[in-house]
């Protein structure tokens, strides 16, 4: 599973920390969840926030679909970053993709 999630987010190396977590008896979600702030984290200096926060999105939906279903790449149209009243951002939404 870890190996078809890199490749299908085309990610490298992230097979390798997928298979550490799991190994560390941490349930799928748990996975899908620390694997989105790694990649969230690692990303955000690279192309913005929002970049950084579509592949985090991406790679935790691979990862809970087991890297077999193409709902990472084709079911996701993006994701958006809102504004607090007092500055701050949050994760304001995912774009869900379909009929």
């Amino acid at each position: 599973m870890a190996d078809r999630v890199e490749e299908l987010i085309s990610i490298p190396g992230i097979a390798a920390e997928i298979r550490e977590l799991g190994g560390e008896k941490m349930s799928r979600e748990e996975v899908a969840i620390e694997m989105a702030r790694r990649v969230a984290s690692r990303l955000s200096g690279q192309g913005g926030t929002e970049a950084a926060l579509d592949k985090a999105v991406r790679v935790g939906l691979a990862i809970l679909t087991e890297g077999i279903l193409v709902a990472p790449l084709e079911g996701i149209g993006g994701v958006y970053i809102s504004k607090n009243d007092d500055g701050s951002t949050y994760a304001g939404g995912i774009v869900y993709a379909g009929p």
